[in-house]
């Protein structure tokens, strides 16, 4: 028999059951919105990039970096193999967003660390191919590095190289700057040090203890090592007559001048320790030279990924503070199809293997479309779990390498197709 204490007993259960539901619908939207809002869609990563070289200031779709970067004092931008047109192309346009609308104000190339500073020095007073062409690997000489030289020049972008290796004919140049120390000394040091990177060039890869001109070579070293460290020591007595980053800058390349001349005879040691120099060198420019200041830096996929290889090679990236790493920003630069160079021919790339990485993100497009993938925000998401996976790839567009991408990159740019650059015509 159902009676009004039987009604009042079902009237609280009812009651409390429709609180409880409430509750627990509201805690359902309410964690619902929240993980929305912090798992982005993919497609907010997956932006197609305009690469229309007559229109560079169109920066309508950059904004597709703008919260990947937020937090970051240095870019990293890499490249699969170098004089590919759409490498340059894409990381000019991008040079000059982060500039124009994240104040980045410094661009350091893999290149030579004395050569970039006397082109850095005489931008205002000389052309856009004279600046490339006094700073910069040949690898480069290109249209579209010829158009950021130009960009950097009118810009006042400080223009910087964190190579040891002589990049340019104008490796010695930086001794006939105004520095205020023996002007005999300096006219010795210049002789001496073109003499010897010109003995370099000659004989580099061939030179050992056995060598025919392993004697020359050791008369060259030793008169070259003393006239850098006189050097040196003058700086430090004028070192009040002297600009503080000149300063800082003079003694940096002395020590990178020294460690070549003091190894040319030992190539396996030169080449094994070039990424160790080069990271220490990014360090030096992101730690002490421009502390605080925002940084992009141009370079092979293989020098700036932060993670080392399978191989155990250390790249220069790779070996950067653990602060360095978590204020920057590394993006690898992959090509779907078109043509390369690797010494000593040009080729067709083939279509990469299925399960690939530049297979996996070409799927993601709609048609022919470059596209750029931000690890950072969807390696967690079920699209992407293959992020965290060995993943092979192509490097310079033919070598076969096994990478786990989100250790390597915080994001991808994908080149559907790619072409060679024309190199500048420097007549």
């Amino acid at each position: 028999m159902f009676t009004f204490r039987n009604y009042f007993i079902f009237s609280i259960f009812y009651n409390d059951y429709k609180k409880l539901s409430l509750i627990l619908l509201c805690f359902f939207f309410t964690v619902n919105k929240i993980y929305s809002q912090s798992t982005p869609s993919t497609n907010f990563f997956k932006q197609p990039i305009n690469l229309n070289l007559q229109n560079l200031n169109n920066y309508d779709n950059f904004n597709y970096i703008d919260s990947s970067i937020s937090n970051s004092r240095m870019i990293f931008l890499g490249e699969s193999s170098h004089t590919t047109k759409e490498y340059s192309l894409i990381k000019y346009k991008l040079i000059k967003y982060l500039h124009e609308k994240h104040g980045f104000n410094i661009v350091l190339f893999e290149s030579g660390l004395a050569d970039c500073l006397f082109a850095n020095k005489l931008k205002n007073m000389k052309d856009s191919a004279w600046i490339m062409q006094h700073s910069i690997f040949p690898i480069w000489w290109s249209k579209p590095v010829l158009g950021l030289m130009n960009y950097i020049k009118s810009s006042q972008i400080t223009l910087g190289g964190f190579d040891y290796k002589a990049s340019s004919t104008a490796n010695s140049d930086f001794l006939k700057l105004n520095i205020p120390v023996d002007t005999f000394l300096l006219k010795e040091l210049y002789k001496y040090d073109t003499m010897f990177y010109n003995f370099a060039n000659k004989n580099q890869l061939f030179l050992d203890s056995n060598s025919p001109n392993y004697n020359q070579y050791l008369t060259l070293k030793i008169d070259l090592e003393n006239l850098y460290k006189r050097f040196s020591k003058e700086l430090d007595s004028n070192k009040i007559k002297i600009d503080t980053i000149d300063f800082l800058y003079y003694k940096r390349i002395i020590l990178n001048k020294l460690f070549f001349i003091q190894n040319l005879g030992n190539s396996e040691r030169l080449y094994k320790s070039r990424d160790s120099i080069m990271s220490n060198n990014i360090l030096w420019f992101c730690d002490t030279l421009y502390k605080n200041q925002k940084i992009v830096i141009w370079g092979a996929n293989e020098h700036i990924a932060k993670h080392r290889s399978d191989l155990g090679n250390f790249y220069a990236a790779s070996i950067l503070p653990e602060k360095i790493k978590r204020e920057s920003y590394f993006i690898g630069l992959y090509a779907y199809s078109g043509e390369m160079y690797s010494y000593p021919d040009n080729f067709t790339i083939k279509t990469p293997k299925k399960n690939s990485l530049e297979e996996r993100i070409k799927k993601l497009t709609v048609s022919n479309e470059d596209v750029f993938i931000d690890f950072k925000h969807n390696y967690k998401t079920k699209d992407f779990e293959w992020l965290n996976k060995k993943t092979i790839t192509y490097h310079w567009g033919k070598l076969k390498t096994l990478i786990i991408p989100i250790d390597y990159y915080d994001g991808v740019i994908l080149i559907n197709r790619v072409s060679l650059s024309r190199k500048f015509d420097t007549k």
